[in-house]
């Protein structure tokens, strides 16, 4: 049998994802902070678990990977409920994260009669002032550029260009803009009166944060990505955080900006695909 977890019952699942842990929006979704939805195989004792992370859309297995039922089960749920709710929520893809490995051998069986692709999701960290290449980032800004802390005067500026879509995504990883300026940390490049570039914490939990970084349009390949980010993580080092960055494995724009600012690639997670 599989059960839908309630959300305040959502920390029984905690341990079962430690493998994924360097995955911030797994512990935001346990924690309550995030969206999303977990299925196991036991309420009273779960030792198999798959998740719904509801920000970026994509799944996780954890714990027990030779529980035949529950991932015959995992495969009825995803044809029956899963793939027309994303159909309905107009998602492309649906996107299975399989880390630790163990899981791997089972997807014959939790994706029976689906033809998934195989992908890579790429892992940076930096941990520390001694690994960040960009110290002297400021001495890089443009004539006629601004780098400015995202506060609440930035997110309420209805004038400023691209201010819709960093509030869009403020509110689905925070879920509200006041607990993003409360916790969060987020700096973005000005022109005028257009936010070229930004980067902020999706998640932070504990002494951990996860980074997102976005140009906008004609100023992309300027390199206001790698300085956004480097106004970013100077002030998380100053919180003391150990700082995580996530991409696709082609996404080689990503990459570069993360090695510019001194992130160190840690792991690589397999993803299996499905176009919807």
């Amino acid at each position: 049998m599989i059960y839908e977890l309630s959300k305040d019952n959502f920390t029984k699942v905690s341990s079962l994802h430690d493998a994924v842990s360097h995955n911030l929006v797994i512990k935001s979704v346990l924690a309550g902070h995030s969206p999303g939805r977990v299925w196991i195989n036991d309420i009273q004792n779960p030792s198999s678990s798959f998740l719904w992370e509801m920000v970026n859309g994509m799944f996780y297995l954890a714990g027990d990977s030779t529980n035949a039922a529950f991932n015959e089960d995992v495969n009825s749920l995803l044809k029956e409920r899963v793939f027309p709710e994303l159909t309905r929520l107009n998602y492309d893809d649906f996107n299975l994260v399989v880390t630790p490995a163990s899981w791997q051998d089972q997807i014959w069986l939790i994706l029976k009669d689906i033809s998934p692709r195989l992908e890579r999701i790429q892992g940076f960290v930096l941990r520390s002032e001694k690994e960040f290449k960009l110290p002297q980032w400021r001495d890089s800004i443009p004539p006629g550029f601004l780098m400015q802390r995202i506060t609440r005067q930035i997110l309420d500026n209805n004038l400023l260009e691209n201010r819709e879509d960093i509030e869009y995504c403020v509110k689905a990883c925070w879920s509200s803009i006041d607990r993003y300026l409360d916790h969060g940390i987020g700096y973005c490049l000005l022109h005028e009166n257009v936010i070229t570039s930004w980067c902020s914490t999706d998640f932070v939990i504990a002494d951990d944060g996860e980074l997102y970084v976005e140009t906008f349009g004609q100023y992309q390949n300027k390199g206001f990505g790698t300085l956004c980010a480097a106004a970013c993580v100077a002030e998380c080092l100053t919180q003391q955080y150990t700082l995580y960055w996530h991409c696709w494995a082609d996404h080689f724009s990503s990459i570069k900006i993360a090695q510019k600012v001194g992130f160190e690639k840690t792991f690589e997670d397999s993803v299996y695909s499905i176009s919807l």
